[in-house]
């Protein structure tokens, strides 16, 4: 009777020995499949941290007469010692037309995760949310915006409290949320010159009629162009992003990173889940691909570009790798990935005879 049982337990220790062996072959090689990534396509060191606000934008000149209750959500990382002493860039995340501010919460939080503060911002309204022509959105929530963002870092119950350097300030959006980015983009009295348009869309026939500014119009008037940015567009246009008012129209006006999701229609671009995700892809179009390898995709690119604007020397080496993958990825069928030339290196100086 004793042998079987013997014989029983060794055929259990056996396996459970082996198991053990195979787990930690395959975190041995989970782990170096990680090492060998872009660090960016990972969640930062940071622990992030979410908290919502009021903001009553009081009538004024700018604002058209009009005030406005905005609810905020802030996305930011935990404090700890080396984000201090106001280290950490600021982002204003733009929605899309009528679009709530969640179905961009991939984003803040992959930011927020290495060193972010995003601000993001809902609009009264529930079906239909308030309509603010283009220029008066610009010109009358920016600065409100980062009154906000001055005021709580100097708040000690604030979770950005002394953490803010709001001479680093970018901005980032989705479709209109990506115009409005671009027209702060465009003026240089915005002081904002790190931007992430992701699929924008310029004009409607409705905006034209009512005389809305044209973004691509003001990147190409600006004073300070050619104005640099991440640019990522839909490999699917449809009838949310026709390809005359879209990314391509915006293209030759942009220098900077060009970032194609070749099947990717205007709303993957979200978090927009179940029954929405479906009526929305089903209306603007969409490829073989979910929103969630999308956003991860575009989060990842969106960090690289923010640290590269932002903190080029502790971040070169990450960049560097990111570059090296997006490139070597590029034009295999899920992506298309360039970057302007490098500059050419002068000439070097004839040597005295």
């Amino acid at each position: 009777m004793a042998g079987p049982l013997v014989l029983g337990a060794m055929v259990i220790i056996g396996t459970a020995v082996a198991a053990q062996a195979i787990r930690l072959r395959l975190d041995s090689q989970i782990t170096q499949i990680q090492q060998d990534l872009p660090q960016y396509l990972f969640s930062g060191p940071y622990t992030v941290l979410h908290s919502t606000g009021q903001l009553l934008v009081a009538p004024s000149v700018a604002c058209s007469t009009k005030g406005y209750n905005l609810t905020l959500t802030l996305t930011s990382p935990a404090r700890v010692p080396e984000l201090y002493d106001a280290s950490v860039p600021v982002v204003i995340m733009f929605s899309g037309f009528q679009l709530p501010s969640s179905y961009y919460k991939t984003y803040a939080k992959a930011l927020a995760s290495w060193g972010y503060a995003v601000l993001q911002y809902d609009l009264p309204g529930w079906m239909l949310k308030t309509i603010i022509k283009d220029d008066d959105e610009v010109a009358c929530l920016l600065p409100a915006l980062l009154t906000w963002v001055k005021a709580q870092s100097r708040d000690p119950n604030s979770a950005i409290y002394e953490m803010i350097d709001l001479r680093r300030v970018g901005v980032m959006g989705h479709s209109r949320g990506a115009k409005l980015a671009a027209l702060i983009l465009a003026g240089a009295e915005s002081g904002v010159s790190v931007g992430v348009l992701v699929d924008p869309m310029d004009m409607t026939r409705v905006t034209k009629q009512l005389h809305y500014p044209s973004a691509v119009e003001a990147l190409a008037d600006s004073s300070h162009k050619p104005v640099s940015a991440l640019l990522i567009g839909a490999g699917v246009q449809g009838w949310c992003n026709p390809a005359d008012e879209g990314w391509k129209k915006f293209q030759p006006v942009l220098s900077g990173w060009m970032l194609e999701v070749t099947k990717a229609g205007h709303m993957s671009f979200t978090d927009a889940k179940g029954a929405a995700a479906w009526s929305w892809d089903h209306v603007c179009g969409c490829g073989n691909v979910t929103h969630k390898v999308v956003m991860h995709e575009v989060g990842a690119s969106a960090v690289a570009w923010m640290e590269s604007k932002f903190r080029p020397v502790e971040s070169a080496g990450k960049v560097a790798s990111y570059l090296a993958w997006a490139r070597a990825g590029s034009g295999q069928g899920e992506y298309n990935f360039t970057t302007p030339p490098e500059p050419t290196p002068p000439e070097p100086a004839p040597s005295e005879p």
